[in-house]
């Protein structure tokens, strides 16, 4: 049963990623479909495999004209599954490039000992969202992550402060997994 908010455009392809839902919107989806949002690390694992690949297409850095990443402001989604870069050896497409993609995980710093309080505070929540910038640039003081398939970034999930990620969820989009949990 598709959802009414989940209809494209008329015109528009079906092999575009859906992107703005809030992260309850994309995990209330997955629910109808008996999975859930992946976890950080299901995210991780599916981009870096058991090797622990800096990309997941293996160990060749990124080439942004082959992966749809810090392509600019007015960037948006390109049809999934279209770089032969953005793809690991176990066939998922688009873990590095396109949209970046909800987790279910609460938003963590890297360094233990981090103030985290703001990451729940009463209905307001950040997540963690995976992948790489699409409507970013790279400055000129900026390079290309060195382990791409690690990068994360905290956005508003839940609360008040949902209403200034509306922009950015033109490029926020999501996956669902299914497994042993």
């Amino acid at each position: 049963h598709p959802r009414p908010d989940l209809q494209r455009p008329a015109g528009s392809d079906d092999r575009l990623p859906v992107t703005g839902l809030t992260w309850q919107g994309a995990r209330e989806y997955c629910a109808t479909l008996g999975a859930a949002l992946p976890t950080e690390a299901e995210w991780e694992f599916a981009a870096r495999g058991t090797a622990r690949r800096p990309y997941p297409g293996g160990a060749e850095p990124l080439d942004l004209q082959r992966t749809h990443a810090f392509a600019g402001a007015g960037a948006r989604p390109v049809l999934a599954m279209t770089s032969d870069q953005d793809r690991s050896p176990e066939g998922v497409h688009d873990l590095a490039g396109n949209v970046r993609e909800w987790t279910t995980d609460l938003w963590r710093e890297d360094l233990p000992g981090s103030d985290e309080s703001w990451v729940q505070d009463g209905d307001t929540s950040y997540r963690a969202v995976r992948g790489l910038p699409l409507a970013s640039r790279l400055g000129k003081r900026q390079t290309l992550p060195v382990e791409g398939a690690a990068h994360r970034a905290a956005l508003c999930a839940t609360g008040p402060c949902v209403a200034a990620t509306a922009d950015e969820l033109a490029t926020i989009g999501f996956r669902c997994a299914r497994g042993a949990r």
